[in-house]
């Protein structure tokens, strides 16, 4: 019990919401292999969510975890090509007002107002503009932190969801933005997030600081190109042996649960690990925030992903 009483200790992470409790109580036991047993149950929100859904219930996090699996993409799949849901306007509205209350629709805020470094991960390239833009408000709110690092890779950009040329011309309004088009247009994704953050509308004094952009490569699996994942980007940071200290990282809603989990399971020692998002302002796909529900049960599940070096 002391060394679990210490290795909680050594990887929390506090939120300011009081929603996200559920989520910091299950990451710490996923960190300490305590994980999904039989033991504890499932809050009341996912009880109500798989009845909903008209799911069989699971008050385990195990059979939760099985359960929601049928909402996760398959292997190459992107979160954009997830065909909707077909409920009803009232069985939506529950269905929305149980992801609510399991948190994942609010927005997270720091605690603490200095960091060693700010992190953005990467996203479709409106994902990674509102990142960068609330890690701005943060800023201007009076958080700092002393490095800038995006974690992007090799992913080729898709007109359907990355929308590259109108936030382009939407950022165009604010400053002097040069056109994109023919050779001058970003491919994949680090491309994309080195033009957003040049003329992100920032604070001087947060354009100051060192930026690192880790560019992650695609793997060769199958007979197809892999595109870099969570996971990837991060073990591809730690290559370059950073320093260990303090991590403010920047998600968006509904992925931040599933991508703190992976992160925290990745960093060593030494780091302390806070993500942040803003919350859900207009209608976001139910598919996608299922399969982030899926994503997150699944990483929690110790038999799947528990990387034993975080073991007592």
């Amino acid at each position: 019990m002391r060394m679990k009483k210490a290795v909680i200790r050594r990887h929390q992470t506090v939120y300011r919401s009081g929603v996200m409790a559920v989520v910091l109580l299950l990451i710490t036991l996923f960190l300490t292999g305590q994980g999904m047993t039989e033991e504890l149950s499932v809050p009341e929100a996912m009880v109500s969510l798989q009845e909903h859904l008209n799911m069989s219930v699971s008050r385990d996090w195990r059979g939760a975890a099985q359960g929601f699996s049928r909402w996760a993409r398959k292997p190459g799949q992107e979160r954009w090509e997830l065909a909707e849901l077909d409920l009803s306007p009232d069985k939506e509205t529950q269905v929305q007002e149980d992801l609510r209350q399991l948190g994942f629709v609010q927005a997270l805020k720091p605690v603490k107002e200095q960091y060693d470094y700010g992190v953005i991960l990467g996203a479709t390239c409106p994902g990674m503009l509102e990142r960068i833009h609330y890690l701005a408000e943060l800023w201007r709110e009076g958080v700092r932190f002393n490095r800038l690092v995006f974690l992007t890779g090799q992913r080729p950009l898709d007109p359907s969801a990355d929308h590259f040329q109108s936030l382009m011309k939407s950022l165009q309004q604010k400053t002097d933005v040069a056109h994109f088009s023919g050779d001058a247009a970003p491919m994949h994704e680090t491309e994309a997030a080195r033009l957003l953050y040049l003329y992100a509308d920032l604070p001087q004094s947060m354009r100051k600081l060192p930026v690192d952009f880790i560019d992650t490569a695609r793997t060769w699996q199958h007979q197809h190109w892999l595109r870099p994942n969570t996971r990837d980007t991060v073990r591809s940071w730690l290559q370059n042996r950073p320093t260990a200290g303090s991590v403010l990282m920047v998600s968006t809603q509904p992925h931040a649960a599933y991508q703190h989990a992976v992160v925290r399971d990745e960093l060593a020692d030494g780091f302390y690990l806070e993500t942040v998002a803003p919350g859900i302002t207009k209608d976001q796909s139910l598919a996608v925030m299922l399969d982030a529900v899926a994503s997150w049960l699944k990483q929690l599940d110790p038999a799947q992903v528990l990387n034993p070096a975080l073991s007592p």
